[in-house]
C-alpha cells in the first residue's frame, strides 16, 4: 500500500487518454531513489522498476524520449547491467525483476547497438528476453513491432508489481474499534468515522486497538527458534503425538483439501513466524494473504520467510476486517491460546463473507489425567483446551457449521463454514 501512495504522487494514468501516462513534477526527482531501491531492497525491486517503466512510459507519451527521465535511466545503465547479471534465470522470483531491467536497458538506449552490446552478454544472443528487448531497442526501424513488443512486455512488468491486491486489502481492512474504512496516509491507516490513526511499522501494518493493553510478546530469541524447536515440541507434547504423525505434509494435505477460496482475501490468523502462512501462500497465492499476529517480532519473521503477502498485526478479538470481506481463513495451533474462545469465533463468522471457509488445527483436552496435566503445564501459562464434542458447539455458537473434523492423537483438524442462513447469527 505505501508502494501504491507513493505511485500516485509521481504518475496517473492520463483520464482523457485510456493508455497513457502522465508524470508529476515530483516524478523525475524520485527516479535516483527508484533507482537505489533496484539495488537496496530486492524484496521491493520489481515494484521500483515498474514505477521506473511507468515514469519513463509517460515521458514518451508527452512525446519526449530522450532527455530527463530517460537520460536519468540511461546513465545508470552499467549499474542496471550489473545488477542484472547477478539475478539467476533459473529463479522464478527474479525473472520479473529480469524482464523489467532488460526492458529499461533497451527502451532508454540511445540505439539499438548500444543496447546489444549491454545486454548480449548478460542474456545470451539466443535468450528470448534478448530478443524481445533487442526488438524494443530497434524501435527506429521497426515502430509497430517494437511499439507491440514494449507494450506487451511493460504490461506484464506492471500489472504484476502493482495489481488488484492493493485494492482487495483496502477494501478488506477495516478501523478495528468502529469497524469504518480505512485511508492510507503518508505515514498510517487512518479512520475518518472514530479518528484513530495506525501508523506502519516497517512493512508491518500495525492494527492493534488503540486501548489495548498486551503482557504477553515473543522475545526475538523465541521467535528464532521457534519453527525449529519450540513449534515442534510444543505439537508433540499438546497432541500427544508420539508417533510423529502430525507432519508439515500432513498439515499441507489438509488445507489443500478443506481451504478452498477461489476468489478474495485470506487470513492466516495467528500466523506466527510463518511455517502455515507458507502453506496458505502455497494454496491460494501469496498476494491474497494476510498474515494475522499480535507479535510484532513474529509478523516481521512470517513477512522475510513468505515474501508478498500483507502483514497485519491486530487483536484476535477484534479484528480490523470489514464485515463478510474475507473468503477464508486458517487458525493453525493457536485456538487453545486466545483468552476467549467464543469471542474470536465471533470475530471470524462476522469477517467471512457467506460461503467462507474457516479451517483450522488445534488441541483437544485429554481423558487421561497425566497427559492433560501436562496440556496444561507446557508451556508456563494458562491452555484453554476443549473437548471435540464442546469445540464444535462453540463453533456453532459463533454462526458457523462444522463440516469437516479429522483428529489425531489430541489434535484436531476442523473445517467450518458460513452460509447464507447463518448470516444473522454473527450481527
Amino acid at each position: 500500500m505505501a508502494w501504491r501512495t507513493l505511485l500516485g504522487q509521481w504518475w496517473h494514468e492520463d483520464p482523457s487518454q485510456p493508455g497513457k501516462g502522465q508524470a508529476s513534477d515530483q516524478a523525475r526527482a524520485a527516479v535516483p531513489w527508484l533507482l537505489e531501491r533496484l539495488a537496496l531492497e530486492p524484496a521491493e525491486a520489481h515494484r521500483a522498476a515498474a514505477a521506473l517503466i511507468l515514469i519513463c512510459e509517460a515521458e514518451v507519451d508527452a512525446g519526449g524520449s530522450t532527455a530527463g527521465v530517460h537520460a536519468l535511466v540511461r546513465d545508470a545503465a552499467p549499474r542496471l547491467v550489473a545488477l542484472l547479471a547477478k539475478l539467476p534465470a533459473e529463479t522464478p522470483g527474479a525473472s520479473p525483476v529480469r524482464k523489467a531491467l532488460a526492458y529499461l536497458i533497451a527502451r532508454t538506449s540511445e540505439n539499438p547497438r548500444h543496447a546489444a552490446d549491454a545486454l548480449t552478454p548478460v542474456l545470451g544472443a539466443d535468450s528470448r528476453l534478448c530478443q524481445v528487448a533487442l526488438t524494443i531497442a530497434e524501435s527506429g526501424s521497426t515502430p509497430r513491432l517494437a511499439r507491440f513488443v514494449a507494450s506487451y512486455l511493460s504490461a506484464d512488468i506492471i500489472s504484476t508489481a502493482f495489481d488488484d491486491s492493493v485494492d482487495h486489502v483496502l477494501r478488506t481492512l477495516a478501523c478495528p474499534a468502529c469497524h469504518s474504512r480505512l485511508e492510507v496516509t503518508g505515514t498510517a491507516l487512518a479512520c475518518n468515522r472514530c479518528s484513530h490513526r495506525y501508523p506502519f511499522q516497517g512493512s508491518v501494518l500495525d492494527l492493534l486497538p488503540a486501548d489495548f493493553h498486551g503482557d504477553i510478546e515473543f522475545t526475538e530469541e523465541i521467535v528464532q527458534n521457534y519453527e525449529r524447536e519450540a513449534r515442534p515440541r510444543f505439537v508433540r507434547v499438546m497432541a500427544a503425538d508420539w508417533d510423529g504423525l502430525i507432519t508439515a505434509e500432513v498439515e499441507q494435505h489438509y488445507l489443500n483439501q478443506q481451504l478452498q477460496a477461489p476468489e478474495g482475501m485470506v487470513v492466516d490468523l495467528a500466523c506466527g513466524a510463518g511455517s502455515r502462512t507458507d502453506m496458505v501462500a502455497k494454496q491460494v497465492g501469496a498476494r491474497r494473504v494476510l498474515a494475522v499476529d499480535i507479535s510484532l517480532p513474529m509478523l516481521e519473521t512470517c513477512s522475510a520467510a513468505v515474501p508478498g503477502i500483507v502483514p497485519v498485526r491486530a487483536d484476535a478479538m477484534a479484528l480490523p476486517l470489514a464485515s463478510a470481506s474475507v473468503a477464508a481463513i486458517n487458525c493453525s495451533d493457536a485456538l487453545q491460546a486466545f483468552p476467549d474462545v467464543g469471542r474470536v469465533l465471533n470475530e471470524v463468522a462476522r469477517v467471512l463473507r457467506p460461503g467462507g471457509v474457516l479451517t483450522g488445527f488445534t488441541f483437544v483436552e485429554s481423558v487421561s489425567e497425566p497427559v492433560r496435566y501436562v496440556q496444561h503445564r507446557f508451556p508456563a501459562w494458562p491452555r484453554r483446551l476443549l473437548t471435540s464434542g464442546t469445540l464444535t458447539q462453540t463453533i456453532a455458537r459463533a454462526g458457523l457449521t462444522v463440516c469437516h473434523l479429522r483428529q489425531l492423537g489430541q489434535g484436531v483438524f476442523f473445517t467450518a463454514s458460513r452460509s447464507e442462513l447463518q448470516k444473522g447469527a454473527v450481527s
